[in-house]
């Protein structure tokens, strides 16, 4: 069967042109199509953050967050507490 290129879909007055080339173009229209409504670009933009943050999450959080210091609790934000700690001494970055 050949393929069909050039062939135009009616979507409600507005022709567009779709080709068939199966090489992925068909996400990269509809990633396109997304990213032209801002709602759809913001959305997809914080699930895409969402997932890194996720994902690396081990890696990007400075201390165990169930590690209990009473010698530094209740300390103030600091450089190595961003968060500071609370009254156990844990790191409220690393819990949050």
């Amino acid at each position: 069967m050949p393929k069909s290129e050039g062939v135009e879909t009616g979507t409600g007055g507005a022709s567009e042109t779709m080709t068939d080339s199966g090489d992925g173009s068909q996400f990269r229209r509809q990633i396109r199509r997304a990213f032209r409504n801002p709602l759809s670009a913001t959305g997809l933009t914080f699930s895409v953050f969402f997932l890194f943050l996720a994902v690396f999450s081990p890696w990007i959080v400075p201390a165990d967050p169930l590690a209990m210091n009473p010698s530094v609790r209740l300390a103030p934000p600091s450089v190595e507490h961003w968060f500071g700690t609370d009254n156990g001494g844990r790191d409220i970055f690393s819990r949050v």
